[in-house]
C-alpha cells in the first residue's frame, strides 16, 4: 500500500502521514502536483497494489480513499485522528481487540489477526465512531490513534 495525501494538504496531514508510514510501514511520497496517473506509476515502482490517499477538512485528516493498480476506488474510511508529537515504534499490520467492529477494514489494510508487542489494538467505540484504532509499542499505547466513524467498500454499494 502507498500511502499520499490530496493536494496542498496541511502539516498536520502530512505530520499523520509520515507517522502512519512509520506505523504501518508502508511507503509514502509527496504528492505535490501529480495527477492520479502519475501516483499509480509511484505505485508500480514501489511494487504496491494499492493507493492510499489521506485528505482533510479544515485541515485535519478526515477520510482515506483506497485505490486499486487500475485506479479504481476500492473503498473509504471517514476518520479522526489522534497524533503524538513523537512516535517510538516499530513497523506492524497486527491487530488485536474488538476485531468484528471492522472487518470490512481488512478488505483495504492488509492487517493480520495476532498480536504481539507491537500492534494495533481495536477498541469499541460509542456515538459517532465505529471502532478505534490504537497503535501499541511494547505493550504500551504509542499515541497514534485513529477514530474510525465509517468504512465503504465499493462492491457493498
Amino acid at each position: 500500500m502507498l500511502l499520499t495525501t490530496s493536494r496542498k494538504p496541511s502539516q498536520r496531514t502530512r505530520s499523520f502521514c509520515q507517522k502512519l508510514k512509520r506505523a504501518l510501514g508502508c511507503p509514502y511520497i509527496n504528492r505535490g502536483k501529480m495527477n492520479i496517473q502519475e501516483i499509480l506509476q509511484k505505485t508500480i515502482e514501489h511494487k504496491e497494489s494499492t493507493i492510499a490517499i489521506i485528505s482533510e477538512k479544515h485541515g485535519n485528516p478526515s477520510k482515506i480513499t483506497f485505490y486499486n493498480i487500475k485506479g479504481e476506488q476500492v473503498g473509504y474510511i471517514t476518520i479522526n485522528v489522534a497524533i503524538p508529537k513523537k512516535l517510538e515504534t516499530e513497523p506492524t499490520m497486527n491487530m488485536k481487540g474488538a476485531i468484528e467492529n471492522i472487518k470490512p477494514l481488512k478488505k483495504l489494510i492488509p492487517f493480520k489477526e495476532n498480536g504481539g508487542e507491537h500492534s494495533w489494538i481495536v477498541k469499541p467505540a460509542k456515538g459517532k465512531y465505529t471502532a478505534i484504532l490504537e497503535l501499541y509499542h511494547e505493550k504500551k499505547p504509542s499515541g497514534l490513534k485513529i477514530f474510525i466513524k465509517k468504512i465503504h467498500l465499493e462492491d457493498e454499494n
